[in-house]
């Protein structure tokens, strides 16, 4: 017997052609916009997403099943082995088995992942570029992050620095907007052993450039380099990276605040390197080198070192991705990997559209807020009503009737005297 569920395949109600239909929600009432925020974006993400699973006609799941599972584990922090069962336990609906969820997902192609990110994040974005947030040149952070990986099959995992019992990772590198309440991931891209950096900075500025004018680019010790140096003025864009201190007796010699110029790389194919040296604020005694080619005044010298702080946004977009949407698997499968991430990165999005929408509706800056107006945990919630809850239409109002009855049962039950006697009408009616 073939199980009737709902696809989400070739659907369209017209709001991927309006905007997601986001213009539409007020956010006077923060509770009800957030719900249906979360239901329009459901409507986008299962769209896109479930074109990836390719399932049969007549198969007994279709993908808006696989992508309720998955969006639950996710949800509750649970692997796509473990949280599978209990999907079908906290719901009471039909469900496929953690051997269904494998086998789909064992099917996915890493290049149509690709695509299907880009085309979510492109429409996201375009969102954000309609309130013209992204006029003016911005700041961007790039840097990689880990998944940390236990076993030992270690294809496609990268060695790190030991961090919790292990030596190895996947390895992702991200673009961010380095501007507060408004560090949207712009590209992201996954890495291997023979991935180099200077690769990825050239993908990756090259991505943002779709979106945003680039300030400048910041970026961390390990492209402070001479073949990602090079790259980055090929690039012709302004950039700044801490220096490391591998020409100790140079940097030594230097007076801060000063500028200098500093050789880097072989003697063969040698780079001359503008730096600067300040003093830390928060500690005289200690002298913080900069290589940049960022036009900054002598006497402003010490400003660089708050530009380059906001590079920790990136940080905490990593921060956010990995502890409130990471998807958890056991899977050492590249694609899978790269999925959970993908959908890690593109519900991280959603989570900061939903908070720019909300301020802006609001009149409220973004980028002024010290905390997040809509948390994480409060939108993951959101997503477990909406997502999650069984939707109706005109062909299931049988359906709704026994929902309406139930819920009249429960009132009638819980708010009459025990002693009164509730009418057989009102009790099945």
């Amino acid at each position: 017997m073939v199980k009737k569920t709902t696809s989400t395949k070739g659907c369209n109600d017209g709001s991927r052609d309006k905007g997601f239909g986001l213009a539409n929600i007020r956010w006077q009432n923060r509770r009800e916009a957030l719900r249906e925020f979360c239901r329009v974006m459901k409507n986008e993400l299962y769209f896109e997403l479930g074109l990836l699973f390719k399932i049969g006609l007549f198969a007994a799941y279709k993908e808006e099943a696989i992508l309720d599972v998955l969006t639950h584990n996710i949800i509750n922090a649970v692997s796509s082995e473990n949280g599978t069962k209990s999907f079908g336990v906290e719901y009471g609906k039909e469900h496929p088995s953690p051997r269904t969820v494998r086998h789909r997902l064992e099917k996915l192609e890493f290049s149509e992942i690709e695509s299907a990110f880009q085309k979510i994040n492109k429409r996201i974005l375009a969102i954000a570029q309609k309130q013209r947030k992204f006029k003016i040149p911005v700041l961007l952070s790039i840097d990689i992050t880990y998944i940390h990986f236990y076993g030992k099959r270690r294809k496609y995992a990268c060695g790190m620095e030991r961090d919790r019992g292990t030596n190895y990772g996947y390895k992702y590198a991200s673009a961010v907007i380095s501007v507060a309440g408004i560090r949207f991931t712009l590209h992201t891209v996954p890495m291997t052993e023979f991935t180099s950096n200077e690769d990825i900075l050239e993908e990756l500025i090259t991505e943002a450039r779709k979106y945003v004018k680039i300030k400048a680019v910041l970026v961390d010790r390990e492209f402070s380099n001479s073949p990602c140096i090079k790259k980055l003025e090929e690039l012709n864009v302004k950039y700044l990276t801490p220096v490391i201190k591998h020409r100790k007796k140079f940097l030594q010699s230097l007076r801060p605040p000063c500028k200098a110029e500093m050789p880097l790389g072989p003697k063969k194919d040698q780079l001359c390197v503008p730096i600067i040296a300040v003093k830390d604020p928060d500690n005289p005694k200690v002298t913080l080198y900069y290589a940049t080619n960022m036009d900054i005044p002598l006497e402003q010298l010490e400003e660089i070192i708050a530009v380059y702080q906001k590079r920790w946004t990136v940080e905490n977009a990593f921060k956010s991705q990995k502890l409130e949407f990471l998807g958890k698997t056991y899977s050492i499968n590249f694609a899978i990997r790269f999925f959970f991430w993908v959908l890690a990165t593109l519900l991280y999005n959603v989570w900061i559209l939903c908070n720019l929408t909300a301020c802006i509706a609001l009149g409220l800056d973004p980028s002024e807020q010290e905390r997040p107006l809509i948390t994480a945990f409060l939108f993951g919630v959101n997503m477990r009503i909406v997502f999650l809850s069984p939707l109706f239409d005109g062909g299931e109002l049988e359906e709704l009737l026994r929902l309406v009855i139930a819920l009249v049962k429960q009132y009638l039950l819980k708010n009459l005297p025990e002693e009164r006697i509730i009418p057989v009408y009102m009790m099945n009616n």
